[in-house]
């Protein structure tokens, strides 16, 4: 495949892009053919060596918004049924309400306590590491009675713990921080797949 079908093919398969994502994608992989021919490779094998239009495409499209690949996915319904055919799918699903609705409810519930269940892991990482900090404060404000009643190895106790527990809470921020961004990339990496596979059902 030479650069301009390349190209050309590529600018059709994402022509359902905004313009400004089109323009800056043909120009980001036209440069990239370039600079391989330019460092001794063929065009076909420059070519070759970025994968296909459909594979970035698809790439591509699955980095947009659901509400962007939805409306793809009914503009594309639309264009391929005719109206007697999406009326007939419009009456079935008005008949079968009472069995798919509770279905969809379940599904989005299961998602949605997923997704609660995350934002709990992380709100309690959070509470406990800064709960530790605040027990190590309370211990070495606590460490002044001790030192004003006499107990003064009470004291030196009450420091040493508060010490201990301020460093073990700035340990366990590091750790929630490391924890939250991982599990962040995780829910970006599972929404990154959902959207690639609903794209691919989509231009199937």
């Amino acid at each position: 495949m030479t650069k301009k079908e390349f190209l050309d093919k590529l600018r059709l398969e994402i022509r359902n892009l905004p313009y400004d994502e089109v323009e800056k994608t043909i120009t980001y992989y036209e440069e990239m053919i370039s600079d391989r021919v330019e460092d001794g490779a063929t065009e076909a094998e420059a070519v070759a060596s970025l994968g296909t239009p459909e594979s970035i495409a698809r790439d591509l499209q699955a980095h947009q918004p659901f509400a962007t690949i939805i409306k793809r996915k009914v503009d594309d319904y639309k264009s391929k049924r005719s109206p007697e055919s999406t009326a007939l799918i419009v009456v079935l699903l008005i008949v079968l309400f009472p069995f798919w609705f509770p279905v969809l409810m379940s599904a989005l519930g299961v998602i949605a306590s997923f997704f609660a269940a995350i934002g709990g892991v992380i709100i309690a990482l959070w509470a406990i590491s800064v709960s530790i900090g605040i027990g190590g404060i309370a211990m070495i404000i606590a460490s002044t009675f001790g030192f004003a009643s006499s107990y003064i190895p009470t004291g030196f106790f009450s420091i040493g713990l508060g010490i201990a527990l301020i460093g073990l809470s700035i340990i366990a921020i590091i750790g929630s921080l490391y924890a939250t961004k991982g599990i962040i990339k995780l829910l970006e990496s599972l929404s990154h797949t959902i959207k690639k596979m609903f794209v691919r059902r989509t231009n199937a």
